[in-house]
């Protein structure tokens, strides 16, 4: 659902270059046109047009633009500087870009692809001027200014008891859809127009909550009972609607004083919901899962034809699409089995898939492709059967109390493939996004020596810090064998619990962290962070060929985590999650936020510039 910026130049000529406040860089890359001798003869002034912007833009700290320029010079001795200034004089160099003599370029266009990493949020006039030593200077300003907008935010909601988001979905405008759990009164948006307080009926009841582009409150809702109820997943469609998905105990109320309010009633201990919302936040419908025992959903994704994937776990035995032409009942095969729900826009179940063996296995995320294919990860102990009675049926044998298993499915629903990775501790797969080329990155935990790609040309052993979890990360090709894997953490406990792609092949991942992490390690990128209380969140960014393009946390003296990424439109990277304590977010950014919870632990949604800043 997310398109790429309008104003990125594409492939561009010459010399890269970044608008830095402060300072000037050094060049990246030397080339661009080469003219030879001079037009003129000895002594004549140099010339110099600036082109590019050729109309007023406007863009995200991070994002690029086309800054274009021809200059002139008899002497081949000139220097050419280019400044982005708030008034558009040239009265000062904090703001310039670069500095640097030029030889023997007569006429040449030269092309700069300029950068607002480090530019705070203002609009800008791109200034040129050429010095030749022997003339006083000459100065062309670009027909259009670059307005820098600032579009990170931080923002809390709860009440004095404990509440949490567990997944965060994007739209296309930037907005957002939470959904997650909170006890006694919870208030969203306070001091805003909208705000809106909630309150449980029981235990915990499940939120719903959707963020405009500026971490505004658009709307926020509520569904539960008596019970202990969750929203764990979350999924947006094109129309602006979404679909939340989790577990109820008892009875649960969806859009209550609504046209539409639906009551569903566990067959058991705790059955699963699926709820769509409009829009405007009205309820859409509500359906239910289950059995005598435990079920849940524990993420959701949709398709760009309005399908809807769920996958999660279930005990004993759990019945899909009650009363419907395709109702499925599914009996586990040992304690907790895996099942992946397909439902059409309205509701109504498609199918069900089965994995099951003689220990635990549990489906933890799920990404589409665009034929109707899809990916699932998860964690797996035993023996775990993928497509049972199919051409392609795969059991996998985990080594120790826990493996990571992948799998991929057809259009309709047979197995393409499914393997796994890891060691003798407990590992878990708790992430997965295809990439642009359909590889597909591939996130989780792991404690102890796990192997990836077994038997492949990229087979790689990964050894955690300590007795404790640490953090795995990977590419992997659409076949499912391994391009690359890599690991980050310490001695006390670390885990990626989400993974979300850009358009040109990199990820983001997000998660939690203790004591002290390093991302990039022994890279001139690398990135050390120490938590400040028990946990703190993490997001980083990684290229395609595993090099770090930034990295950052948040948090203070209590327990933090992230739970949910998304990327938006302009690369811009939204998080969920929750907060105990003072959490700081951007620290020393322009922008820097300090959240306080209102008691226990309270939840949080954030949005990072392009660049990882705030």
């Amino acid at each position: 659902m997310r398109r790429n910026p309008t104003i990125h130049s594409g492939t561009l000529p010459s010399w890269t270059i970044v608008l830095a406040a402060g300072a000037a860089l050094g060049l990246a890359g030397c080339g661009g046109g080469g003219g030879g001798g001079g037009s003129g003869g000895a002594g004549a002034a140099p010339s110099i047009s600036v082109t590019q912007p050729a109309a007023p833009i406007s863009l995200v700290k991070g994002e690029t633009f086309l800054v274009e320029l021809t200059a002139t010079d008899p002497d081949s001795v000139a220097r050419i500087s280019v400044y982005a200034d708030e008034d558009g004089n040239l009265n000062t160099t904090f703001d310039q870009v670069r500095l640097r003599q030029l030889d023997e370029q007569n006429g040449s266009v030269l092309s700069f692809e300029a950068g607002s990493a480090r530019l705070y949020e203002a609009t800008f006039m791109i200034v040129g001027e050429v010095d030749d030593d022997r003339h006083a200077p000459v100065r062309s300003t670009a027909p259009g200014t670059v307005a820098v907008d600032n579009v990170s935010y931080a923002v809390r909601a709860g009440g004095v008891v404990e509440d949490s988001l567990s997944a965060i979905a994007e739209y296309d405008d930037a907005a957002c859809v939470v959904t997650g759990n909170f006890r006694g009164t919870a208030i969203f948006g306070s001091g805003e127009p909208n705000e809106t307080s909630l309150a449980s009926g029981g235990e915990d009841d499940i939120s719903v909550a959707r963020f405009n582009p500026d971490g505004m409150l658009a709307w926020a809702k509520r569904a539960g009972g008596p019970g202990f109820d969750k929203g764990l997943a979350v999924a947006s469609f094109a129309d602006g609607s979404s679909v939340a998905g989790g577990f109820f105990e008892k009875n649960a109320t969806f859009g209550a004083g609504e046209p539409g309010v639906t009551d569903l009633i566990s067959l058991g201990g705790a059955d699963i919901f699926l709820a769509r919302y409009n829009d405007d936040g009205t309820l859409a419908w509500a359906t239910s899962a289950g059995g005598p025992s435990f079920e849940q959903i524990l993420h959701v994704v949709t398709s760009a034809t309005g399908t809807i994937y769920a996958t999660g776990e279930f005990s004993d035995s759990c019945t899909f699409g009650i009363g419907e032409p395709n109702e499925t009942t599914l009996v586990s095969q040992g304690q907790l089995d895996m099942f992946v729900a397909v439902y059409n826009s309205g509701g109504t179940l498609s199918g069900v898939r089965h994995v099951g063996g003689t220990g635990d296995q549990s489906g933890r995320d799920i990404s589409t492709y665009p034929d109707g294919s899809f990916l699932v990860t998860g964690g797996m102990a035993g023996t775990a059967t993928f497509g049972l009675g199919e051409p392609n049926e795969t059991t996998l044998i985990s080594d120790g109390d826990g493996d990571i298993f992948y799998a991929r499915y057809n259009p309709d629903g047979t197995l393409a493939w499914a393997k796994r990775a890891g060691g003798l501790g407990v590992d878990a797969g708790l992430g997965v996004a295809r990439l642009t080329d359909d590889s597909f990155a591939l996130v989780g935990t792991f404690n102890g020596m796990a192997t990836f790609g077994v038997g492949e040309p990229n087979e790689t052993v990964l050894t955690s810090a300590g007795a404790a979890a640490d953090i795995f990360y990977g590419r992997f090709n659409s076949d499912g064998t391994l391009i690359w894997v890599s690991r980050v953490g310490d001695t006390l406990g670390d885990v990626a619990r989400d993974v979300a792609a850009f358009d040109d092949g990199s990820f983001v991942i997000t998660g939690t962290f203790r004591g002290t992490v390093v991302f990039g390690e022994g890279t001139p990128d690398e990135v050390s962070f120490s938590a400040d209380g028990a946990n703190d969140s993490f997001v980083a960014h990684l290229t395609a060929d595993n090099a770090l393009a930034w990295a950052a946390r948040s948090g203070g003296t209590g327990k933090d985590g992230a739970f949910g990424a998304v990327v938006y439109f302009d690369n811009s990277v939204g998080l969920a999650g929750r907060f105990n304590s003072p959490a700081t977010f951007g620290r020393g950014d322009e922008n820097e936020t300090t959240l306080t919870s209102a008691g226990d632990r309270d939840l949080f949604v954030a949005r990072y510039n392009p660049y990882g800043g705030f």
